[in-house]
This record gives C-alpha cells, structure tokens and sequence, in this order.
C-alpha cells in the first residue's frame, strides 16, 4: 500500500495559521545561574547587590543526638502508638485494601478519599480528626500526604452537624394556648402541682432563663395587691450580680394567672413554716418535702428538673410535641407572640433581659416573625375563594 500511515499514528491536531501558532511550553526544568550554591531554587530570594548564602558543609555533629534525646524521642513514639491510634491505622490500611490503593506511604488523594469515606459513615468530627493524625503521623518525612484538603472536609462536615445539632436543640416555644393546658393538668390542691404552675406561670410571664428561676429564693418574691416584684440576683447576662426586679402583674386567665399560683405556693411553704431560703423545691410524689441537706443544692429544684417539670406537665396535656418541651420554651413562647405582636427590638430584650444590642432578639424572633407575616405565599393560602380555572395553565 505505498506510505500510507498507520492509523493508530495519527492524532487530532489544532490547524493554525502560521503566524498565530500556539507558543510551545518549555517544560524543562529551571537552570541555575552559574555560580549559584545548589540549595538555590525556585523560591530562593536575593536582594540586590547580595549574594546566595553559601551552602552549609555539615559535620558528624549535625546528625548525632544525645542518649538523653534518643531516649525522649522513643518514649514519644511509645506515647504516640496508643491504642485508638493503632485502631485508626488498622481501619485505613483495611479500607485501603479494599479500595486497591496504597495505605503507606499514601497519596494526598487516598486521604481525603478516605476522610470522605468517614464522612459518609457519619463518623464524629473528633473521630475523623485522630484518623488523620493517626495516618500522618505513621508516614515518614517526606512522605507524608498532604493534609489542607481533608482537614478543610472535616472543617465543613463539623461546621454543618453543628449547625444540625443545634437546630435539633431548640425547644419549641411555649405558647399561651400550650400553657394554659399544661397548667389545666395542676390540682391547686395538691402541692406539687401548686408549686409546678407557680414555676411554669411565673417563668413564662418574665421571660424566664431556666436558672433564673430555681435560683431565686423566698425572699425575692415581695406580693402587691395587683402584681408581685421578683428580684433576681444573678442571670447568665449579669455575672456580676448587680441584679434587676420583674414586675409581673395578674392575669384575666385565672389558669395562667402567676399571682393566684405564686400566693398558693407561698401559703403552702408557710403553713410548714418554710419563710426563707429555696422558692422551688424538691418534693416527693406525695407532696412531702425532701432530705436534701446533703445534696449539693439543699432543697433547690436543679435546673434541669425544671426541664422535667416543663415536659411532664406538656406529656400530660396530650401536647403532641411534649417530647421536645423543655423549661427554655417559657422564654422562646412568650418572646415569639411579643414579636408578631410587634413589640420593638428594645421592648423585648427588656423584657428577656437579652444583651442590648446583640442582635439575638432580631434574628432568632423578630426577623421570622416578620418574614412569616409577610410571606407573599400567605396571602394565596388565605384566599379561600381563590380557584384554578378549568384546564389551568401548565
């Protein structure tokens, strides 16, 4: 067949014209300049009229280290091999096996690779992080893969289940519908469930942190006629316990009225001739009042079981979300219906007793309020009379 090419020679090729042809690429690496020491490269800088530094002439004194170094250095290396590290290790060279890429030394790519892998398995960020010390750690100088790419992974894979478990957290608010029935479930004759609604009432008409309420004692409740002064002394805003007095004043709403239930309460603890000490506290099932003078807190309620005071109380008015009602909602409720009442940024962080100015009140109640109230969709899913006309429009 003459000349003729062997097709398997042939490669597409760009057509240009002559004088437009692409510049080659000189891929051969960078000389040095005559004269210049070897350890000169690429990022070596000289300034003008300087000259490289010599290159250093090493001794035997630059390699050797003392028996005191030698013996610091392999205790190290013990210390690092632990358990958890050589457990890490064993999982990537297994997963490496089975992915058919080299466990040691690896590349950069087979890490994050492998970070990803850990991700995927919704593995602890604190777990995921020792992997990658555990891997690196075990490669020698030189060798040792690159680690910016996985650790940014791990910086956003940590960022987002935050930000999940979070969301998860936030109790729901307790709404005034939500407190009456679960203050509907308190037999004002029995003195657990009085001290229960006098809790609850309270807390939720000053907007109540949950320490803020078992940290108050007798004496900072001071009964009026038509509203009651409650000091507290200390909140999460006022470490320095200058204080700050609620004034809560009664309610239409016998139910939800703090005054009836903080009265009941104080005639309860009187007529056992308590007068001072603990607002909130401990009881048995039957009403009696605890032994607590070992326990750490005496006869205050702890914060938490408050939380469980909220949700037992949420559970037995058939609440359908009373799995996730915790003391919190006292604050979060009252503060949402402030909001799409229109109370003002200030009028609410007043109330709350929230840090002036910090923006919490803004983004967590009034901007959702706002945005729900004038959601264009709103007015479409209120129009009851709206219909589609017939064969609508795709």
């Amino acid at each position: 067949m003459g000349n003729v090419e062997d097709p398997s020679e042939v490669v597409d090729a760009e057509i240009v014209d002559d004088d437009t042809a692409l510049a080659v690429i000189d891929r051969t690496p960078a000389t040095r300049p005559a004269g210049f020491p070897s350890h000169v490269d690429q990022h070596t800088i000289v300034r003008p009229g300087k000259a490289p530094e010599p290159e250093p002439v090493y001794t035997e004194r630059d390699f050797i280290i003392s028996e005191q170094a030698a013996e610091q250095a392999e205790g190290q290396a013990a210390e690092n091999t632990t358990a958890t590290y050589a457990s890490r290790r064993r999982a990537f060279r297994a997963w490496c096996a089975e992915q058919r890429r080299v466990a040691m030394p690896c590349t950069t790519a087979t890490l994050v690779e492998y970070v990803d892998h850990l991700i995927q398995q919704r593995k602890a960020p604190s777990t995921i992080s020792v992997s990658i010390t555990a891997i690196v750690t075990e490669h020698p100088d030189g060798r040792k893969p690159g680690t910016d790419m996985a650790r940014k992974k791990l910086r956003n894979y940590k960022a987002s289940k935050t930000a999940r478990a979070r969301a998860v957290r936030k109790a729901p608010g307790i709404r005034r519908t939500a407190l009456r029935a679960m203050i509907g479930t308190c037999d004002p004759n029995h003195p657990v469930d009085v001290r229960d609604a006098a809790a609850l009432t309270l807390g939720w008409w000053i907007l109540a942190r949950r320490s803020e309420v078992t940290n108050l004692d007798i004496a900072d409740i001071t009964m009026r006629d038509d509203h009651m002064q409650v000091r507290i002394r200390f909140s999460k805003t006022d470490q320095g316990g200058k204080g700050t007095t609620e004034y809560v004043y009664g309610s239409t709403d016998p139910l939800t009225d703090p005054l009836r239930w903080m009265r009941a309460w104080l005639a309860i603890l009187a007529d056992r001739g308590i007068t001072e000490g603990p607002l909130v506290r401990a009881l048995t099932t039957t009403g009696r009042f605890q032994d607590r003078s070992r326990a750490v807190d005496g006869d205050r309620v702890q914060p938490r079981t408050l939380n469980a005071i909220a949700r037992r109380r949420a559970q037995r008015a058939q609440l359908s979300n009373w799995k996730d009602i915790t003391a919190h909602g006292l604050r979060r409720g009252p503060a949402n219906e402030l909001a799409e009442g229109k109370a003002s940024e200030d009028q609410i962080e007043a109330a709350g007793r929230w840090t002036k100015g910090s923006g919490t009140v803004r983004k967590t109640y009034i901007d959702p309020a706002s945005k729900a109230k004038g959601s264009a969709m709103r007015s479409l899913a209120e129009d009851q009379g709206a219909t589609a006309p017939a064969g609508g429009s795709q």
